[in-house]
């Protein structure tokens, strides 16, 4: 299986430490992912699972590691009447009063910002 998480990158782990990633192919074992986590002065070494599953004391999950969310998707446009959102392609156009008169059937348009986020 392939991991998600990548060599040389800084990651968080559940609880918020950064956790910087040397190894994600250790060989011999079910725990591929090696790095280093900073807490009480110094870099403790910890090893994790393809999917980020700490190596430590079962049922202590806060060392696991997390993949960062995407960004959300940020759309400016016109929403009308009938709740129908019309897209536009930057902030500026979609705040043009000249580009949202009244459509032929006579909706009138008010500004909007759509928002797709993602989750686990």
């Amino acid at each position: 299986m392939q991991t998600k998480f990548e060599r040389d990158k800084v990651y968080k782990t559940r609880d918020g430490r950064e956790a910087r990633i040397v190894c994600v192919d250790l060989r011999g074992t079910n725990y591929p992912i090696v790095g280093l986590v900073w807490y009480d002065n110094y870099d403790h070494i910890h090893r994790w699972t393809e999917k980020g599953e700490n190596a430590g004391v079962s049922g202590d999950d806060c060392f696991d590691l997390m993949l960062p969310k995407p960004e959300p998707i940020v759309e400016w446009g016109r929403i009308d009447s009938r709740g129908d959102f019309r897209r536009a392609t930057t902030e500026a156009a979609a705040r043009d009063p000249v580009c949202w008169c009244k459509s032929a059937d006579e909706r009138t348009w008010r500004l909007a910002k759509r928002v797709t986020t993602f989750e686990d």
